[in-house]
């Protein structure tokens, strides 16, 4: 999951789930809380695609909605860049 933060407000995140990475815009922003402190690199979380919309299950069992903006195809076999 990667997070645009800016002013202490989550703007957007990027989520990826079976191969597809999807970026998601919220609005208003999401506040940065403790429920951002607990994630990290291959977390896990629970989320479900709704149509145009991604609803994301955060550990504290609070749920947000936000629009997605982007989806794109993830290749595992492609090489990342470090």
């Amino acid at each position: 999951m990667n997070l645009s933060v800016v002013g202490g407000v989550v703007h957007q995140i990027s989520v990826i789930l079976n191969g597809t990475m999807y970026t998601v815009v919220y609005d208003p922003p999401l506040k940065r809380d403790d429920k951002f402190s607990s994630l990290r690199r291959y977390v896990r979380i629970p989320a479900r695609i709704d149509g145009d919309h991604l609803t994301i299950r955060w550990p504290d069992k609070t749920k947000a909605k936000g629009r997605i903006v982007r989806r794109e195809k993830i290749e595992p076999e492609r090489p990342w860049p470090a």
